[in-house]
Parts: structure tokens; C-alpha cells; sequence
């Protein structure tokens, strides 16, 4: 359809304005584009040797490596027996609230 002929509401459009000439198929393309330059941009990759530590005794302040996300630092911890969390903040991740019986942590000095 010839965009000439498309009326669309701003308030009910999700995509971004297009410019004259552009089609919205094209802007979806870029944009996913975009999204999967992002994640190989912030992917991590552990060593061969990566091994888990006990975090039994982590603590707020420690720094971590997770074989996903990378290297981190606690930022928070939720003690509540068996379901203890930490919140580690990732340096290409943000922050992620992991689950201490599940998650594979190697604690670095």
C-alpha cells in the first residue's frame, strides 16, 4: 500500500515517526537490527577453567563471576534460609536478583 494513502494516530503508533520515502517493515528491521548488535556487543563467554564457588558466605560489596553474565558486584542480600537471594549488579547486565541455591557463582578477592 502506498504510504501516501496511510493515516495512522501518533498517540496509538508504537513505532518510531518514519521519514518520506521510508516503510514501517523497514524500520522494524533496523530496530531488530539494532537490538542484536546490542546483545553480541554485551555477551560474555566464561574461561574453560570456571569453576563455582560455595556462597555460603558472600556477602554485600564481594565482587562475582557468573558464566552468563559476567563479572559483577553483590549489591544486596536477601537471607531468608534455604531461598537466600543476591542482587549483583553486572557490568554489562544492570542489575540481576539471583537465587544463591541455583545460581553459579565464583567469587573473586
Amino acid at each position: 500500500v502506498d504510504p501516501r494513502y496511510i493515516q495512522i494516530d501518533k498517540k496509538f503508533s508504537l513505532a518510531e515517526p518514519t521519514l518520506p520515502g521510508s516503510s514501517f517493515v523497514s524500520n522494524l528491521k533496523q530496530k531488530k537490527q539494532r537490538r542484536a548488535a546490542q546483545k553480541v556487543a554485551t555477551s560474555y563467554t566464561p574461561p574453560a577453567n570456571f569453576a563455582e564457588s560455595d556462597t555460603s558466605n558472600l556477602g554485600i560489596g564481594m565482587k562475582v563471576e557468573h558464566p552468563k553474565f559476567g563479572y559483577g558486584k553483590v549489591v544486596a542480600m536477601d537471607e531468608n534460609g534455604a531461598g537466600r537471594k543476591a542482587k549483583v549488579k553486572f557490568d554489562n547486565f544492570g542489575e540481576k536478583t539471583l537465587l544463591l541455591s541455583f545460581a553459579k557463582l565464583k567469587i573473586h578477592d
